[in-house]
Order: structure tokens, then C-alpha cells, then sequence
């Protein structure tokens, strides 16, 4: 069920909500319902007090007198806050019960024991349903608190606040909430809220609580990845019930044992449920770390194991996590994790050798390489019989000195057929060449991907030079990876 929210200004969408929630608090007269949606019946009326991330500051008493008489003389629905509940149930009849949203918001305190105790404490009665909206910085709180509701056997929405709100909406059938909220891009009317674009590309239309979940696992960059589009348009256009959604990893836990928990988390639930998830793409800073999280996962699963059950009916197809991590052969960084076989891959490597094919890099090509993560030392592998020199801001030259042709970068020889491998997130690079006194050079690999061509991509377009940018990088290697989630999709379909 889709509900969109609005301060009624604005009812124009491209599709029709099953329900429009009016937020009376955030309009001036707050106690007037626009013309507009008087006739709609499929209203939910809203005043939101100020302590639960509303604008209203009036009385209480007169809040709770005209949502009482909007049950009373029209068929809309109210939303009434939890802590307010007892004085609306003393002004209205049972009949009434059914058309009342029970809320309670905090997004401030993120105590597990008191969310847990909102929840026990609560009276049950009849209601349209409850909506909690809570602040959760842990995934594994997430399913704890998610849990807690299942087992109160209402009919509930839930969603949070912190890196797993997005989560919490776009998978609100898959968690069992009756609805989720929506609204206008900009015009929000709540913390965290998706907005109408998020249901199109989400396909939240049409799916259900069996569609197929993967997704890609990273820092707070992910909200912004290029496969979200690319991946959902592909499985919309081609009738795949599947989509592809962000997993960000809470960035308050960097260089703690938090950060890899957290990715421990998801690992574990997507062990629960192979079948429900094809895939994930691992990107920055994981494509090293994972390998070490899913160990840590397999071993820990007895102990730390999660219990949230997803409303779906799948049945469970997967050899022993025991016989998993026997199996697994750990490369030494990945970027696709498939979890009913335990299939890891590094695509990068595809897209690197189809860069060297496409400016024909030889043998005896130098190398001029900027960086030193992941994607540096990949490209050191994979260039082994080439003369690299290596231009990083931290040496980290002994576990590297096998490579028999690697060079420091002032050991630079000029040569005009010199192919530059850009492998950091830097997008303004000119001037750290000219420091280093670097100019010979007539092929590029740019690897940052933008919307707008890179410094390094518009100086190679300016003078002639071949170059591979970013998000023709990009597009090989997840080439790879549809190939690889579009076959996990047809053995399971099988």
C-alpha cells in the first residue's frame, strides 16, 4: 500500500496511491482540509506535534477535539500519536478504531531496550495500524526491533531513521508493514522519506514480498551508484521481479569493530535467506574486507545468529554454512558476492583487461599508475610484465616488490607511449602530475566515474589522446556482474 504524503499544495503524480496522508501541521491554517482532497476518502488527516518531527504547537486538547470530529463526521482516516491515544479513545466510538493510525516517532534515542519496551508496552486495539518510526544505527537492531513486532501480531508500518531508513521503506512488504509512505522530491514531508522517483525505480508498483533482493554493500556513496539505475531499468524492462538497492554501512563506526559487524550482519541475514537474495556488489571500502567478513560470518553464525523472519514463502535451497566455509577460496579482493553458492568474483579485473584490448596496451607498454588501494594493486597484478611506475601519497612498497618491474615514480623515464592508470577517487589530477613532472603520456584509464567528464578525461578529449573513463570502466565490469545475478535468478527459477 502506497500513501503519499503532502501538505496538500501539490496532488499531481504519474500514478495513483492507495491512500494521501494530509499533514495539517505543515499548512498555515491547520485546521482547514483543502478543497482538493474533501472528497477524497482515502485520506489520512495528520497533525504532528513538534517532539515527534511535526511543526504543530498548539494545544493538545484542541488537536485531539478536531481529529475526534473528523471520525465523527467525515470517512477519513486519523493519525493519532501513541502518547495521545487514551485521550482520542474517550471522545470517539469503537466503530471508529478502525479508521485510526496509532504512531509513535523518536529520532533521537537509539536505545534498543526502550524501543523494544514502546513496543511491549503498547495497547492493542483494532486500529487501521501502528506506525513506529525509530532511530536505529545497527542493522542487527533493525531485525531485533523488526522481530518484536511480528510477534505482536498487528498490523504495523516500520521504518527508521539512520543508514538503515532506506532499507526499512523500499522493503516495507518484505518486513511485513502494511504501507509505506512517500512524497515529492524536495518536498518531503518527513526525515528519511522516499520520494515519488524511489517508487518508480524500485518498482514498488508492482512487487512483493517474494521479489528478489540484491543490492550493493559500501560507505554512504552507495545512495548514489550508478547500478541503481542501471540494474533496475534493466529488471523492469526485461519482467525480472527483482530490484537493486542500496546497502550503505553506517560511517559513525569507521575504524571500529562496528564497521565490519555491520557487514557481518547482512552476510548472516542474506545466509538466512539465500534464495531471496541473488547478489551483492561489493565497493569501496570492502572489496579487501569482505572476504575477512564472511569468514568471520560463517564462524559466528551459531552465536550472533538472526532470527527475523521475512514475510515470504521461499523455499531454502543452499548446502551447510559449515561446507560454505569450507569451501571458500578468498581472492585477495572482491567486488560481487553471490550467497546461496558462496560465489565470489572480482569483475574489475574484466573491465581492466578490456581496457588494456581497447588502447592496446602491449607487454612492453609503461605504466604510469596513480593510487594505492585495491584497484592499484589490482592493476599491478594484472600488469606483470610491465614496466609500472607508481605514484602514491604512502608507499606501500615491500608487500608489492614482487612485481619485478615496479618502479618508484622518480625513477620516471619520459616515453610518449605511456598508458596513465588513474586508480583513486581523485577527479583533479593535472596538477599532481605537473608536480612529478608527468606529461608523457598518450592513453588513459581514468577510473572516478562523473556525470561530467573528469579533469584527466577533458585534458585527453583537448589533445587527442585514447582514454577509458570511469563509467565506460563501470559499465564492463557490471556487465559482468548482470550476467552473473541474471544466472543466480534462473537456477533458483528452475
Amino acid at each position: 500500500m502506497l500513501i503519499y504524503s503532502t501538505d496538500g499544495n501539490d496532488l499531481e503524480l504519474t500514478f495513483e496511491p492507495d491512500y494521501y496522508e494530509l499533514r495539517l501541521d505543515l499548512r498555515k491554517k491547520t485546521f482547514e482540509i483543502p478543497a482538493l482532497l474533501r472528497g477524497k476518502k482515502n485520506t489520512i488527516i495528520t497533525i504532528r506535534d513538534i517532539v515527534e518531527q511535526g511543526q504543530y504547537r498548539g494545544r493538545t486538547k484542541k488537536k485531539i477535539l478536531f481529529l475526534a470530529s473528523i471520525l465523527h463526521e467525515t470517512d477519513f482516516f486519523v493519525d493519532i500519536e501513541l502518547q495521545h491515544l487514551e485521550d482520542i479513545l474517550g471522545l470517539i466510538e469503537e466503530k471508529h478504531h478502525s479508521r485510526l493510525i496509532i504512531s509513535c516517532h523518536n529520532n533521537s534515542d537509539c536505545s534498543l531496550r526502550k524501543h523494544l519496551q514502546k513496543i511491549k508496552e503498547m495497547k492493542k486495539i483494532s486500529c487501521f495500524f501502528y506506525k513506529f518510526v525509530f532511530y536505529i544505527p545497527e542493522y542487527a537492531h533493525f531485525f531485533v526491533v523488526l522481530q518484536a513486532l511480528q510477534k505482536k501480531e498487528i498490523a504495523y508500518c516500520f521504518f527508521t531513521y539512520g543508514h538503515s531508513a532506506f532499507l526499512s521503506r523500499i522493503l516495507y512488504k518484505h518486513c511485513g508493514s502494511k504501507a509505506v509512505y512517500f512524497g515529492k522530491k524536495e518536498k518531503e514531508t518527513a526525515a528519511e522519506q522516499i520520494t515519488e522517483y524511489d517508487v518508480q525505480r524500485y518498482n514498488l508498483l508492482n512487487i512483493t514480498a517474494q521479489t528478489r533482493l540484491g543490492g550493493i554493500i559500501g560507505d554512504q556513496k552507495v545512495h548514489y551508484s550508478l547500478g541503481l539505475s542501471y540494474y533496475n531499468q534493466y529488471f523492469q524492462q526485461n519482467n525480472c521481479d527483482a530490484i537493486y538497492i542500496p546497502f550503505p554501512i553506517n560511517p559513525i563506526f569507521l575504524g571500529s569493530e562496528l564497521y565490519l559487524k555491520e557487514v557481518e550482519d547482512l552476510i548472516q541475514l542474506a545466509y538466512r535467506y539465500p534464495n531471496l537474495f541473488y547478489g551483492f556488489s561489493i565497493t569501496s571500502p570492502f572489496k579487501s574486507w569482505f572476504p575477512i567478513c564472511l569468514l568471520n560470518a560463517a564462524k559466528k553464525k551459531e552465536q550472533r545468529e538472526v532470527k527475523v523472519e521475512f514475510i515470504s514463502e521461499q523455499k531454502k535451497i543452499v548446502p551447510s554454512l559449515t561446507q560454505q566455509a569450507v569451501d571458500l577460496r578468498l581472492p585477495h579482493m572482491i567486488n560481487l558476492w553471490i550467497p546461496r553458492t558462496n560465489k565470489q568474483l572480482l569483475t574489475d579485473e574484466h573491465a581492466f583487461m578490456k581496457s588494456f584490448h581497447q588502447l592496446e596496451i602491449t607487454p612492453k607498454t609503461p605504466i604510469i599508475l596513480v593510487g594505492r588501494g585495491a584497484m592499484a594493486k589490482k592493476a599491478i597484478d594484472l600488469l606483470r610484465t610491465n614496466t609500472i611506475y607508481w605514484l602514491n601519497d604512502n608507499d606501500h612498497w615491500e608487500e608489492n616488490s614482487t612485481h619485478k618491474k615496479l618502479r618508484r615514480i622518480h625513477e620516471y623515464d619520459p616515453t610518449y607511449d605511456t598508458c596513465l592508470i588513474n586508480a583513486t577517487p581523485v577527479t583533479r589530477l593535472l596538477d599532481l602530475l605537473r608536480q612529478h613532472q608527468i606529461h608523457h603520456f598518450n592513453k588513459v584509464i581514468d577510473l572516478p566515474y562523473s556525470t561530467q567528464p573528469t579533469e584527466i578525461i577533458s585534458y585527453c578529449q583537448n589533445n587527442n589522446l585514447r582514454y577509458v573513463d570511469g563509467y565506460q570502466f563501470w559499465e564492463w565490469q557490471s556487465e559482468n556482474q548482470l550476467v552473473e545475478f541474471l544466472q543466480e535468478m534462473r537456477v533458483y527459477d528452475v
